[in-house]
């Protein structure tokens, strides 16, 4: 990676620009015989810098290119959901693009296919647990509690991780006046995964709730707002109600009273 950043000039205009921005974003994820080190510092330390040239490159391709973010962002969604909860300090780095000078271009396109991948990984923890818990029926199971319940609790403490970071960008986006921008996202999510999924209840994400309860605590007035319309409009559509207005086909003049109320 940092001998090829020197050459991102010629790169960039010479016909190279899909595969030097796939081998680019594939930097984001580390091979297999260095996941381990990431548990010691050094290794994080090297792999961060590794991220920060990545970064820069990123910028700089976009600033040679102005359109080449429309190139980008199919990358980005072709490699994301191949990144494991092991290394979710990806995560961090990928967020970082949408809060940068490239996220005005993605327009929280970013933000959801994160969003997605952690609602992939929290679905999975509900799994295993399921899985777990199956095993230890099983009175001869007593060896494998100890390794099995680590393996999910370890698995649950990475993807409390992942929400931190999620947080951390709404917070940001909340101090800069651009949280409504990107709540159109998570409403689009929680509609999804837990209003509209045929997964049973205990199997529904509580990422993507808990990402809808903080952005509305950030932002009563509109989020809260929006989110409530939201429910409302479903609740009255499942009974039958006929609608003047449904989430996925809201009036203008609605959206426009969310965001421009005080």
């Amino acid at each position: 990676c940092y001998g090829w950043v020197g050459g991102i000039d010629y790169t960039a205009t010479s016909g190279y620009l899909d595969s030097s921005l796939d081998m680019l974003v594939n930097n984001f994820m580390s091979h297999k015989s260095f996941v381990n080190e990431l548990n010691q510092p050094h290794g994080i330390v090297k792999k961060d810098q590794v991220l920060d040239q990545v970064h820069s490159a990123l910028i700089n391709i976009t600033n040679v290119m102005p359109l080449a973010h429309l190139r980008l962002y199919p990358v980005l969604v072709q490699w994301i959901p191949h990144i494991s909860v092991k290394q979710e300090f990806c995560f961090f780095w990928i967020i970082r693009l949408e809060s940068g000078p490239i996220g005005e271009f993605f327009e929280s396109s970013v933000l959801q296919i994160v969003v997605d991948r952690l609602v992939d990984l929290d679905v999975e923890i509900e799994w295993k647990q399921i899985e777990l818990e199956n095993m230890l029926e099983d009175i001869f199971d007593d060896v494998y509690e100890g390794q099995g319940t680590r393996h999910v609790n370890s698995f649950a403490a990475k993807l409390d991780r992942l929400m931190v970071l999620i947080c951390q960008h709404l917070k940001s986006c909340a101090e800069n006046g651009l949280l409504f921008e990107v709540f159109e996202t998570l409403l689009k999510s929680f509609y999804v995964s837990v209003l509209k999924t045929h997964r049973p209840k205990t199997h529904r994400p509580k990422s993507s709730q808990f990402f809808m309860l903080y952005a509305c605590s950030l932002d009563p007035k509109k989020c809260g707002l929006s989110f409530v319309v939201m429910l409302a409009d479903d609740f009255l559509d499942n009974t039958g109600i006929a609608l003047s207005r449904k989430y996925k086909t809201a009036t203008p003049s609605t959206d426009a009273e969310i965001r421009n109320s005080p």
